[in-house]
């Protein structure tokens, strides 16, 4: 390849530091050329050899002499896929998030072999969900894809890619033949960025749509199948009449939101009996979940379409600002002083709640409530934000709120409601407020605190006020609890439930004592490492606790 030793013109360079000649130069960059294409020549056939050597390995692969049944393969998948889906379902604002993850996670585990692309196909479960913008809306891909599915249930659902991309008229035109001719489906979810001009007659024309499952005549064959509906709007110009709910014969599902209207409010008050938007009275009686989205109506409003929701068991109030809600108000728009009865509501999940104006829980009658789940403004009344590392900050009192919730499991019917899990988040609360909330809950099992922000006397409370403390407490969950915390604290409430629980003495039986706790802590600025390991040790080794602990990130860092 190159020069021999010998008769190597450049030797004397190697053993001195002179400096080659433009000549010499030129020799220099020849031999290098000639080095890189010998290389190159070698690490060809090295791939080669390797690819090779990795086509023969791969007939010793135990997925070739015993592989994995496809049903087995398929269920593996699904613990990709679904964590996927349900991600999704738990975003509020879809703008700028990439709805195909999922989609794209199932065709890139297609793509790996032919043995995980049967598993996959022969999983109708994996493609009974399509997730997708209005841009991407075409009905032979649409088509393809869930005939994949074959007999499982199918929903589609439809997102605006950003602010600016309204309703145009070959997405209607796509849908309207999704609908009328191609699909069966169980669920669908339309997400829309809603204008002024054009926009608003697409809109409307979208009613149209929707309103011809009301007609006399026999609906389009697609609205036979649906179970779960959501009318999603964002923006403003919106008016009543653009929005209809039809009377689906088989839905069990609605989720609404809507932004605010130029015209009247959505609820006709002279008519007592009426239902906000018109919807169906038959419609809103079948339901057993309804969510409404950064509701910003009057609470009449919102109230007066409750009363009809006899079957709800899972109900779902997120809103754009805290109501004032008084019993007077309610009797002057012909509604009971009382509030709504909710007979069958098992979940009821509200967010965005003011913490100094809640009163709406007072008129929420829930006698079978099982589950509450309460997210708090980050805001407080003047729209300012708490600040615990203010040297004079001080967690606020909040009596209102605990006189509310109480009102909420005690009052609904003559007997308190059999609570079971509560859920507060994002709240900043005194230890007192918050131990007297609990102590007045004693059916509770599931407790769990997302970001709730107190002093750290809390658990000292709850410890002196022994069993009149949550007794029949099983699990427990505290995430991101602030850096004041105080880990002895838990040491000492968690060590005063062992001594709960007596089969012999009546209204004891069922205090078998904490059997979980999970728990991460926003770390402290100096030492984060202090207190955590032995707390994690101690509650394991002693209480038998099974014990998830780690370190969280505050969303104020």
């Amino acid at each position: 390849m190159s020069m021999s030793e010998a008769s190597n013109p450049l030797l004397h360079h190697f053993a001195s530091n002179s400096a080659p000649n433009s000549v010499e130069i030129a020799t220099i960059r020849k031999e290098i050329d000639q080095y890189n294409i010998a290389i190159e020549k070698l690490q060809r056939e090295l791939r080669n050899l390797e690819a090779g050597r990795q086509r023969y390995e791969g007939l010793l692969s135990p997925q070739r002499r015993k592989p994995l049944p496809i049903e087995l393969l398929g269920e593996v998948f699904a613990f990709v896929i679904y964590p996927l889906f349900r991600e999704l379902d738990e975003i509020d604002d879809m703008v700028g998030y990439d709805v195909g993850r999922a989609r794209n996670a199932l065709v890139d585990l297609c793509l790996v072999c032919r043995a995980w692309r049967d598993a996959a196909y022969a999983t109708p479960p994996l493609w009974s969900r399509l997730d997708m913008y209005w841009d991407s809306l075409h009905v032979e891909k649409v088509s393809q894809w869930f005939n994949h599915s074959r007999g499982a249930s199918k929903s589609l659902l439809i997102y605006s890619s950003d602010w600016y991309q309204g309703l145009l008229q070959d997405h209607l035109i796509t849908l309207e033949k999704l609908l009328t001719e191609t699909l069966f489906l169980d669920r669908l979810d339309l997400y829309m960025i809603n204008g002024s001009g054009d926009e608003e007659a697409l809109l409307q024309r979208l009613a149209n749509l929707l309103n011809s499952a009301n007609d006399s005549k026999p609906a389009p064959p697609a609205w036979h199948s649906l179970t779960s509906f959501a009318l999603q709007l964002s923006g403003t110009y919106a008016e009543i009449s653009d929005v209809v709910i039809p009377t689906f014969p088989h839905l069990r599902t609605l989720h609404l939101r809507l932004p605010g209207f130029d015209d009247d409010d959505p609820w006709d008050e002279s008519d007592q009996h009426s239902v906000p938007f018109n919807i169906s009275r038959d419609l809103l009686e079948r339901l057993t979940s309804l969510t409404l989205s950064r509701c910003d109506w009057e609470c009449c409003t919102v109230l007066a379409l409750l009363r009809c929701c006899i079957r709800v068991e899972t109900l779902t109030v997120s809103f754009s600002s805290g109501w004032r809600v008084e019993a007077s108000l309610l009797a002057a728009r012909g509604l009971s002083p009382n509030g709504v009865l909710l007979p069958s509501v098992r979940s009821l999940r509200l967010a965005n709640l003011s913490r100094e104006r809640n009163k709406i829980l007072r008129f929420l009658r829930t006698p079978s409530l099982v589950e509450l789940d309460l997210t708090f403004s980050l805001f407080d009344e003047e729209g300012g934000y708490d600040d615990p590392d203010d040297p004079e900050y001080r967690y606020p009192n909040l009596e209102s709120l605990e006189s509310n919730i109480m009102s909420l499991v005690k009052n609904s019917t003559d007997r308190a409601v059999d609570l079971r899990h509560l859920r507060l988040r994002t709240l900043f609360i005194s230890a007192s407020s918050l131990a007297s909330i609990l102590i007045n809950l004693p059916s509770v099992t599931h407790l769990t605190l997302d970001e709730v922000w107190f002093d750290s006397t809390l658990f000292k409370q709850l410890e002196a006020a022994g069993t009149r403390c949550l007794p029949r407490l099983e699990v427990l969950e505290l995430f991101n609890v602030p850096p004041c915390f105080h880990i002895p604290d838990l040491h000492a409430f968690v060590a005063s439930r062992k001594s709960f629980g007596d089969p012999d003495v009546a209204g004891m039986e069922g205090t078998a004592g904490l059997k979980e706790m999970t728990m991460t802590v926003i770390p402290p600025s100096r030492d984060p490492g202090l207190g955590l390991r032995p707390a994690d040790n101690v509650l394991r080794q002693h209480y038998n606790l099974t014990l998830n602990v780690g370190y969280a990130r505050s969303r104020q860092g």
